[in-house]
């Protein structure tokens, strides 16, 4: 499919009237013409009343450099013979589209298969798009989808800014994604909005990208499987920038089957910060923030979700060097809970020298028929120095049955100025794993600590309150 759309960008398709335009001089008048419009040269293109996208299977497309496409407010909509809304081809660089809505184009939206340079998506609304099902004639059906050329491994895409954009009323049968990225470097999507959509099966979807997603809201929508998820980098020294997920909001959303998919996943020396989880529900276990790499949670915020089973807040699938500060996680409910667990795995290189810092951390008056606060299962490659500090931070008010801090299965690790309160157990340990108490507290649980005391574990200043 891919040769043939750019089989159709060397067509000249559709007429274009050429005006005086009172926002650019010079710039061309963009009418109704009943065909496909084919842009080719530099300039700027302005929209003077709502589209339809004409007789071809693509509405426009768009081949050249330093072209701006302002919709000026109107509308590109959907003809019956089009798949796609706007398709940007090879060898295009500094394309802007903005000022305007696309509306029902069944595949894409937007929609490249090339590399691309400094592409910039602004103030645009996504109206209905991508209703067929995914990989319906080999297709990921996406609003925005770009996914680069045959060299997109060793020459990935440069420069994406998609600004104050909306996606909404997305209602495919099965499943379709909100944004697809593959193979793009320099990536921004920011003040942006998913909502209203059904059997969304990601809300933005990258893989081999560096990306910096801030004010990004998800809300109102059924999901499949996540709103973020950040796929491997290919190769980081071929891209400028690690991931970063801030200020954004996943909230009133319903993921509906039983797959273990993060709400939010970052694969490499990720940042999520100041973000908020708040009153979804989960039909299956889930894990809210998760990476297999470096990541560090900050300033961030899950509260008032339900889950049907297993709730875990941050989950690690390596013990590699990471910070979790200022982490609050409130009110939800599930059979299991399991604040911060963190597995290593032999499929995944430890770092012999990290640490997980967990600091100033905050659990309260969740619900659950077990419960902890933190877990690690630790193997024994990491021994050397590696190692867990916990610090600052509480389990107050929380209902299961379990340890707030499961040690078991730390290793040369620190437990500092934390508190359990009114739980079952406040802290577990396994004395041979050289594990240090310091200045903590256990009020009100059923039990305060509990272990078996060989002499390499120390306990400073720990007070147990019944």
């Amino acid at each position: 499919m891919s040769a043939k759309y750019r089989a159709f960008s060397t067509k000249k398709q559709g007429k274009i009237n050429i005006n005086k335009c009172r926002y650019y001089h010079p710039c061309t008048h963009i009418t109704n013409t009943g065909k496909s419009l084919f842009i080719n040269k530099s300039g700027k293109y302005y929209f003077t009343e709502n589209i339809c996208g004409g007789s071809e299977e693509i509405a426009i497309v768009i081949q050249g450099r330093n072209i701006v496409l302002d919709l000026n407010g109107f509308s590109l909509h959907t003809s019956p013979s089009n798949r796609i809304g706007i398709y940007i081809a090879k060898g295009s660089r500094r394309i802007s589209i903005l000022n305007g809505s696309l509306i029902k184009f069944p595949i894409y939206a937007i929609f490249s298969d090339a590399r691309l340079i400094d592409v910039r998506l602004r103030s645009l609304i996504f109206e209905e798009n991508a209703n067929v099902d995914v990989n319906v004639d080999d297709e990921e059906s996406a609003s925005i989808h770009f996914r680069g050329d045959d060299e997109r491994v060793t020459n990935p895409s440069s420069g994406l800014t998609i600004l104050d954009c909306v996606i909404r009323g997305m209602r495919p049968d099965k499943k379709s994604n909100g944004i697809y990225l593959e193979s793009f470097d320099n990536v921004l999507i920011q003040n942006c909005l998913i909502t209203d959509c059904k059997n969304l099966y990601f809300g933005i979807f990258t893989f081999r990208c560096s990306v910096q997603i801030d004010q990004f809201v998800i809300s109102k929508c059924e999901i499949l499987q996540s709103t973020i998820f950040l796929q491997d980098i290919f190769d980081l020294a071929k891209l400028n920038t690690p991931y970063a997920v801030k200020n954004c909001m996943i909230a009133d959303n319903r993921f509906i089957g039983d797959s273990v998919f993060p709400v939010i996943y970052v694969a490499h020396n990720g940042t999520i910060q100041n973000c908020q989880v708040l009153s979804n529900f989960f039909g299956g276990s889930i894990n809210i923030f998760e990476s297999a790499s470096i990541m560090n949670v900050i300033d961030s915020v899950v509260n008032l979700n339900e889950c049907a089973n297993a709730l875990i807040g941050i989950s690690k699938w390596s013990f590699r060097s990471s910070h979790v500060s200022n982490f609050q996680f409130s009110n939800n409910t599930a059979k299991q809970i399991k604040l911060i667990s963190i597995l290593s795995s032999t499929d995944i290189p430890i770092d012999k020298e990290g640490m997980i810092l967990i600091e100033n951390t905050i659990s309260s008056t969740n619900i659950a028929e077990s419960y902890n606060f933190i877990t690690i299962n630790q193997f024994e490659e990491a021994n050397s120095s590696a190692k867990v500090i916990c610090r600052g931070c509480s389990s107050v008010d929380n209902r299961g049955i379990g340890a707030s801090y499961d040690t078991r299965l730390m290793i040369n690790s620190l437990i500092e100025n934390c508190l359990s309160s009114n739980g079952d157990i406040g802290y577990l340990y396994e004395g041979d794993n050289k594990v240090t108490f310091l200045n903590n507290k256990s009020i009100y649980d059923k039990v305060g600590i509990v272990g078996q005391d060989t002499g390499n574990s120390t306990f400073i200043g720990t007070i147990v309150a019944t």
